[in-house]
């Protein structure tokens, strides 16, 4: 890893590539460490020309098959883009399943001919492959990207510079502006200052405050809660898909109590998501070791449940009941 994070600083350029045909080859580069590049150049005659930057003889063999000029001076760009060796570290990247992917190749990296003559296009071996994590292991969602960056994806060609490099590398590192970092460290002091505060109420204001954090994400309510129904406190609908779920509501909870509330609402049908709050944690083991076992549904308690309240909006309505 501390290889990779040296290649990251020393990188000179971010490429934005797209893998195959409209990135139909990704899943395939993803497994061999490599990037692809077509535009026929692996025909005896282009690849000679692209190899040695010989630029002007490859946009003469272009346009003698037949290309027009426009279209000569558009791939020319890209393929100038991509013949990078030698400059130094390039960071590639590309965007899949609503995820930013990214390369890393070396600086004496070079585009060759494929091994099977049966592959289209050259390859360039990565010194790190792709992925979708930074090297802190947080997932690159695009979601979570700056859209000065993301814009690239809506690029129509297959190779084009990204001029955010700093910002890039900035990422890929898990670093963050200090801004960032600052508002951060303030959102999870925050939420440490509110667990007191719902620890504090009673438990049909608790009830409540799950019920309105849980409106506010999309779902609706289709149950009178805890009183229609054994076992369970809410039933919910998310109206856009007609998903269905289930939440149990505990004000204190253990590994023990947290089993049999899902094995409870698992009976209602696996077509249901189930979600069980709570906010203060009694059990003897640690909190995040429970917690860990339990993979068939949401649990949301102890500073998550926090954080979920001021994602909701909801830390003023939490305030004005408890002071």
């Amino acid at each position: 890893m501390h290889q990779i994070a040296q290649l990251i600083t020393q990188a000179v350029h971010v490429r934005y590539i797209k893998l195959g045909g409209g990135g139909g080859r990704f899943k395939l580069c993803q497994e061999l460490g490599i990037a692809e590049l077509g535009f026929g150049l692996q025909q005896p005659d282009r690849f000679p020309a692209f190899a040695a930057g010989d630029f002007a003889a490859l946009s003469k063999l272009m346009a003698k098959d037949g290309s027009k000029a426009m279209s000569i001076a558009n791939v020319i760009g890209q393929l100038k883009k991509a013949s990078i060796a030698g400059d130094g570290p390039t960071i590639w990247i590309t965007f899949e399943d609503g995820k930013m992917w990214w390369a890393v190749s070396a600086s004496d990296a070079t585009w060759q001919l494929p091994a099977n003559i049966d592959e289209s296009g050259l390859q360039l071996t990565l010194a790190q492959t792709w992925t979708c994590l930074d090297t802190a292991g947080n997932e690159l969602r695009i979601n979570d990207l700056s859209g000065d960056l993301t814009q690239v994806s809506q690029y129509r060609g297959t190779v084009c510079a990204v001029k955010t490099i700093d910002y890039v590398k900035r990422r890929l590192m898990g670093d963050y502006r200090s801004e960032a970092n600052r508002a951060m460290a303030a959102k999870t002091e925050l939420a440490s200052s509110l667990l007191p505060l719902i620890q504090h109420l009673n438990p049909a204001d608790f009830e409540l405050l799950v019920t309105l954090v849980i409106a506010r994400s999309g779902w609706q309510q289709v149950s009178v809660s805890g009183k229609t129904m054994k076992d369970i406190d809410l039933e919910l609908v998310l109206p856009l898909t007609g998903e269905r779920g289930l939440v149990q509501i505990k004000s204190k909870a253990d590994g023990r109590l947290i089993e049999e509330c899902l094995s409870e609402m698992l009976n209602w049908g696996k077509e249901y998501r189930l979600f069980f709050a709570y906010h203060t944690w009694v059990g003897n083991e640690p909190e995040a070791t429970a917690l860990e076992r339990y993979k068939s549904g949401r649990i949301l308690g102890g500073e998550e449940l926090a954080l979920t309240v001021i994602g909701a909006g909801l830390t003023d309505w939490l305030i004005n009941k408890v002071r």
